[in-house]
């Protein structure tokens, strides 16, 4: 094997997997997720700065209760809640803890998703980490009641075939997977073939929002 490409894992590798991973001699390239400490090529998506920009969307269209239901567990996780508070900061809005739903299990999703949306007071736009979250969220608010967009905004992140096919079609962001993969293998062949001799790069593609119907922007 000449060289990896590592994709996304459901949990942060333990020590003994990185010390298997540096043990290996030849180029890794790592996708879309990162960790403290790695030292390898990565490649991903501008998740801080695509994040930020689809909040800037919500709040030109007079969202000002904004909440948010993260997974950050994981770096873009991370980077996309940083992104959420950037813009919130920006247009100084206030950040209510009330409204900021941290997912620990991804399977368990909905039924966090609907124990924070059937409260007296709820956000009027939900900023999900990604296009499966925001499917939950979806579910939750029709199963309570609430209408989409008109009551509530529900966005996702990634721009998935799933989110074309929800009803209402979801407003997401792209992250151009397959740009991101084009760059990847590139890095990686360059590696290999000795054409990239520097230091460990990072390269982020940029995104793009998707708007749909999933809320009123």
């Amino acid at each position: 094997v000449d060289g990896l490409l590592l994709l996304p894992m459901e949990h942060l590798p333990e020590a003994v997997h990185v010390a298997a991973l540096r043990a290996f001699h030849n180029p890794v390239v790592l996708i879309d997720q990162v960790w403290n400490g790695a030292e390898f090529d990565y490649v991903g998506s501008d998740n801080r700065g695509g994040m930020a920009t689809l909040v800037e969307r919500l709040i030109a269209a007079g969202h000002r209760k904004i909440g948010s239901v993260f997974f950050s567990e994981v770096s873009s996780g991370e980077e996309r809640k940083a992104g959420f508070l950037d813009a919130m900061f920006r247009h100084n809005l206030p950040v209510d803890a009330r409204f900021l739903f941290e997912v620990h299990d991804p399977k368990n999703s909905y039924e966090e998703i609907c124990r924070a949306l059937d409260q007296p007071e709820r956000p009027d736009a939900l900023v999900c980490f990604n296009d499966y979250l925001a499917n939950d969220a979806l579910n939750a608010a029709y199963d309570l009641g609430i209408r989409v967009p008109d009551e509530l905004a529900i966005t996702g992140f990634g721009n998935l075939p799933l989110s074309e096919k929800l009803r209402p079609m979801l407003t997401t962001v792209d992250q151009h997977a397959f740009q991101i993969g084009q760059a990847a293998a590139r890095l990686l062949m360059e590696r290999i073939t000795s054409n990239e001799t520097g230091p460990y790069r990072t390269q982020l593609i940029p995104t793009e929002p998707i708007i749909r119907q999933s809320c009123i922007c």
